[in-house]
């Protein structure tokens, strides 16, 4: 991985607490919104392939829900970053990072009788507008609410460490080794939380967003 000048959004402690929500999410979709992941779109596209094998209507409704969501926050992302791009970095991060706070904070307040697709619905868009607006740990691609790439790049990484054999190699693979199962983490999290205060446990993760805010805020100066 190559090293470079550190920035507050690119670093251990930002990425690692984006990448917990990422798993946090995924939790409480499953625990209190109907059994859903709200970001692990390749399982909703293979959801897809079965369902109709299987003549599920359900399922391959509560597949393609997701992946809509997924597609909408991307589109946003991409629009409200050519809105807000006479701005500096570090105010337009802080705007992205309230905008989720805002939308999980009134998702605590509806009720689990509210129809669950919707509500995956939102969450699908919260992920992949929090995907697409925090891409980098070091300057380097990092998924803060997805697995798959981010094992693929710790394998290069301790394929470097057996390789190089050096301390540098060994020192960026256990930091990726942290940052990546802080995906995991957010989710153990997100299904104890939610078990115990049901719809309230997203607010969890309004707490971990107002800390980013303010790390954006005076980590930069």
């Amino acid at each position: 991985m190559e090293v470079k000048k550190n920035k507050v959004d690119e670093s251990l402690i930002f990425m690692g607490l984006l990448t917990f929500i990422g798993g946090f999410i995924n939790a409480y979709a499953f625990f209190t919104r109907g059994q859903a992941f709200v970001s692990m779109h390749t399982g909703n596209m293979a959801k897809i392939g079965l369902s109709l094998y299987q003549n599920d209507f359900n399922m391959l409704i509560s597949s393609i829900v997701p992946i809509l969501g997924c597609l909408l926050g991307a589109v946003l992302a991409q629009i409200l970053k050519f809105i807000l791009k006479k701005y500096e970095v570090p105010k337009l991060q802080k705007t992205l990072l309230l905008a989720e706070l805002i939308t999980l904070l009134g998702i605590g307040f509806i009720s689990t009788s509210f129809s669950n697709n919707i509500i995956n619905f939102i969450l699908s868009v919260i992920t992949t507008f929090q995907l697409s607006n925090f891409r980098k740990y070091n300057g380097n691609v990092h998924n803060s609410t997805i697995a798959t790439g981010n094992l693929r790049s710790l394998g290069g990484y301790i394929g470097d460490v057996l390789i190089r054999k050096d301390a540098e190699s060994l020192k960026i693979a256990t930091k990726y080794f942290i940052l990546v199962f802080s995906f995991p983490v957010g989710i153990f999290f997100g299904g104890f939380l939610s078990t115990i205060c049901g719809i309230y446990a997203i607010w969890f993760c309004c707490i971990i967003l107002l800390f980013l805010t303010l790390l954006i805020k005076y980590g930069n100066k």
